[in-house]
């Protein structure tokens, strides 16, 4: 059964003194998905066209490495088919995107150390 996140629901939590995790919306990171994997594939697309009309058109393949543009394309296809993917996996894991306490916000979950302090650390 989902929890209740509505505003009643959430403020009787608080006055109680629980904590209230709020999880990022499943929808939006499989549309992140969806949207970085249509990149992926026109890029991978036009990767194909673009070596493949080279190819055929008898140039040198050095023009295909040496073209700075060309390497763009492999990494936003490496980024978009292979880190998105992993990126949005690992979201769906860790889904607390806002944790309410009594005593006020927290952003994201706790971790699993200490907070440091940037004057004793410096």
């Amino acid at each position: 059964m989902p929890e209740d996140y509505s505003p009643a629901a959430v403020v009787h939590r608080l006055e109680r003194g629980r904590p209230v995790s709020i999880p990022s919306s499943t929808r939006h990171i499989v549309l992140t998905l969806v949207l970085a994997l249509i990149i992926g594939f026109g890029l991978l697309a036009a990767f194909v066209w673009i070596v493949t009309a080279t190819i055929s058109d008898g140039r040198s393949w050095w023009l295909i490495i040496a073209n700075l543009r060309m390497w763009a394309v492999v990494v936003g296809i490496i980024g978009c088919l292979v880190v998105a993917p992993i990126g949005v996996f690992v979201r769906l894991h860790r889904r607390e995107s806002l944790v309410l306490f009594p005593e006020g916000v927290s952003p994201g979950p706790k971790r699993p150390y200490p907070a440091r302090d940037v004057l004793a650390v410096a």
